[in-house]
């Protein structure tokens, strides 16, 4: 099932967009997003990945999570962010949990504070926009995306081009 061969060095290294980090093996002290040197405190992250083929088990989705929780993998990395983008990414999750926990409450009050027919729609509708935006906005604050978990490394995505051009490429 991995792509991974077993002979390959236990460090980080790429293939094409493909991130491989061997578990255990910490990523290099340089910006995951521009390439720059990063700062000391790193961005702390937990990352589980299960087999696709469990996904047939949500026709029955007590069992599907039954059997997730036991068949997943887990991986924890500590993501290196040059002081920049680690204030942008901070600033986007204050944002993002500020428009999904507005999304309720804002769209309630509103139509107490102004005594006309058409805000209820106007504030269903205000609702509804700061959910999707609260949405994407955490969407964006993503770092790296986990294609599969094995015994022996994981698998990323999302690196981007400066950072993976310093990391060794396997062929």
């Amino acid at each position: 099932m991995s792509s991974y061969a077993p002979l390959s060095p236990p460090y980080v290294h790429r293939r094409g967009i493909f991130l491989y980090v061997p578990q255990g093996v910490a990523l290099p002290n340089i910006c995951l997003r521009c390439g720059g040197p990063a700062v000391e405190q790193r961005v702390k992250k937990a990352y589980s990945w299960h087999d696709p083929s469990l996904y047939v088990l949500l026709i029955m989705p007590l069992i599907y999570v039954i059997v997730v929780m036991f068949a997943r993998r887990r991986v924890k990395l500590e993501i290196p962010l040059c002081a920049p983008h680690k204030s942008q990414r901070s600033s986007r999750i204050g944002l993002a949990t500020g428009l999904l926990l507005g999304c309720v409450p804002v769209p309630v009050v509103m139509p107490y504070l102004f005594q006309a027919d058409w805000v209820v729609a106007v504030a269903v509708l205000l609702g509804c926009g700061m959910f999707v935006a609260g949405g994407f906005i955490a969407q964006s604050t993503t770092l790296l995306e986990i294609r599969e978990i094995s015994e022996t490394h994981a698998k990323f995505t999302g690196a981007s081009q400066s950072f993976l051009a310093t990391v060794p490429q396997i062929p």
